[in-house]
């Protein structure tokens, strides 16, 4: 399932650790400024639950959701809205439309992360649809260089991060001998991930290999830290 929440509108970004909290949990978060930018994210990255902050009085919310279940695209979409309105022919007009939840931002937004995760889950097991986290491509100009440590082998083993998620990551490795002697399920003692002269560390467990360099590895023991760094950069890539 891939579940989107929208900060539509708004040039204040999520509080870092509910940002954090929620990439992590598998929910992306977009800033969006206009309408158009939603509706072209939820097709194109096929979301099935939205999380909109509708607070923004110059966007016309009724329109747009209006609009969304009437699309086929996004007919089936589930749609939980946030407001801070008392105006309750207002919210009945959201009821009338068919979201699926309103919730009040009093007490702020941030008290609802815990809410919002498990929402997700109740939608997850509704669809029967896998969660799939948002993963994006590195450039030269914004490269993850990578070292690993391995349980049998001497040394440490260098490449470069090719894409990454909240959850995994490919990694292109410059001795592509390590790679003929890794399988599913090996695992790697310490992942170091450098984000611009940040360096984060966890462990990690090879996926797959892919021809004769590249590893796909999955983090775990992942602390704070780790997972700042790998939402941050995820987030800025999607959204600038």
């Amino acid at each position: 399932m891939n579940a989107g929440f929208f900060t539509a509108g708004s040039q204040e970004s999520l509080p870092e650790m509910m940002l954090s909290e929620l990439m992590s949990h598998g929910l992306t978060v977009y800033q969006a400024d206009v309408l158009q930018d939603i509706y072209n994210v939820i097709v194109k990255q096929r979301l099935d639950c939205i999380f909109l902050n509708v607070n923004v009085e110059k966007l016309d919310w009724l329109k747009f959701i209006r609009f969304l279940k009437k699309n086929p695209k996004t007919a089936t979409l589930h749609i939980m809205i946030f407001t801070s309105s008392d105006n309750k022919a207002y919210l009945n007009e959201f009821v009338d439309l068919g979201v699926n939840g309103i919730f009040h931002t009093y007490p702020p937004l941030t008290s609802y992360t815990e809410k919002i995760k498990s929402i997700v889950g109740v939608f997850e097991s509704e669809i029967s649809n896998k969660r799939k986290f948002v993963r994006v491509e590195t450039t030269k100009d914004d490269p993850i260089p990578a070292r690993l440590e391995l349980p049998e082998r001497v040394g440490v083993f260098r490449g470069k991060v090719e894409d990454i998620s909240v959850v995994a990551a490919s990694i292109t490795m410059e001795n592509p001998s390590l790679v003929e002697h890794m399988e599913a399920g090996s695992p790697v003692n310490r992942l170091e991930l450098d984000f611009d002269g940040i360096i984060v560390t966890c462990t990690a467990t090879v996926i797959r290999k892919i021809g004769e360099d590249l590893l796909i590895v999955e983090f775990a023991d992942r602390d704070h830290t780790f997972n700042k760094e790998v939402v941050t950069y995820i987030y800025n890539k999607i959204n600038y």
